[in-house]
């Protein structure tokens, strides 16, 4: 499964690449790792890595040699396999978060979050805080820079994205002339609120590392003359999550018109409600206070 070749794919009658078959077997492997008491043996058996390569993100176009119809079949694989992932790492139990680590789930995993469709991001990204949940799991994805600079950009290009659908969405409601019946109600909406309160997740838990945590103090308390790698790096989180800033009034002005647009969105759950996610920026820019302090603190009694 490692190439995805055309010629492997003859209307699906080469019994090499079965889609159909495929997506049959996802739905059975989906319930074993439902299943507590044989999870550890779906990932004994290293069954996973033959999916993973059914997560890369393809789309039809000039440029594609593949049948439209395969890849909207591969389309239909790409959830489900996110979600037999999800499932087997809802308990951050390290030796499942080791086998996802060492049997390359990571760089397409991570890609999904900023190219796939809103509920493929948010799944990724739920993923993503289930294996930093897991210390081994934060060790190995921060053991080196450029891992820590990819898991960064990806989360910064998803919060990007998820902006202009809000901006898109406000916008063609104002020139409907706030005609309800006349809006383009946006499904992907409420899955791109729970991705950016679920990014939101993955950065408090990376501020338990001290490499990752600096960074985010540098971003959200310092003057980009007063930052270390202010002139050398890419901000290693998004504008939207430093308080008082205009990125984050604008974006939580954009959260509330959306509810008085559609105020179903937040009776369905609360959390995607303006106050909440200003509530659940504050407490990640306490942590990243606090553990900085921490941090401080404890390099001056070493110094002692």
């Amino acid at each position: 499964p490692q190439g995805i070749n055309p010629n492997n794919y003859n209307n699906n009658n080469n019994r090499s690449i079965n889609l159909d078959g495929l997506l049959n077997a996802i739905v059975l492997i989906r319930a074993i790792a439902l299943d507590e008491s044989v999870r550890m043996d779906l990932v004994e058996s290293k069954m996973l890595v033959y999916l993973y390569p059914f997560l890369k993100i393809l789309n039809s176009g000039p440029n594609c040699d593949l049948p439209k119809s395969f890849i909207e079949k591969l389309n239909k694989a790409r959830p489900q396999i996110l979600l037999i992932i999800k499932s087997l790492s809802m308990g951050s139990e390290e030796r499942i978060i080791d086998f996802l680590i060492d049997s390359g789930y990571m760089p397409l995993g991570i890609g999904v979050i900023s190219s796939g469709e809103p509920v493929e991001r948010f799944l990724a990204c739920n993923i993503l805080f289930h294996i930093f949940s897991s210390q081994s799991g934060i060790n190995q994805c921060l053991n080196k820079e450029q891992k820590f600079k990819v898991i960064c950009k990806n989360l910064c290009n998803t919060v990007i994205y998820a902006r202009k659908v809000f901006e898109n969405y406000c916008q063609k409601y104002s020139e409907y002339s706030q005609s309800e019946s006349q809006i383009m109600h946006q499904t992907d909406i409420p899955f791109l609120l729970k991705t950016v309160d679920m990014i939101i997740k993955c950065y408090m838990k990376l501020t338990e590392d001290k490499r990752a945590n600096l960074r985010f103090y540098e971003c959200t308390f310092l003057k980009p003359d007063d930052q270390e790698h202010g002139q050398r790096q890419e901000p290693a989180i998004h504008p939207i999550f430093k308080l008082e800033s205009k990125d984050h009034k604008d974006f939580i002005e954009m959260i509330k018109y959306m509810g008085k647009i559609n105020p179903k969105i937040v009776e369905r759950n609360s959390m995607f409600s303006g106050d909440n996610f200003i509530n659940s920026i504050r407490e990640l820019n306490n942590a990243i206070k606090h553990q900085h302090k921490k941090q401080y603190e404890a390099a001056e009694r070493n110094k002692k």
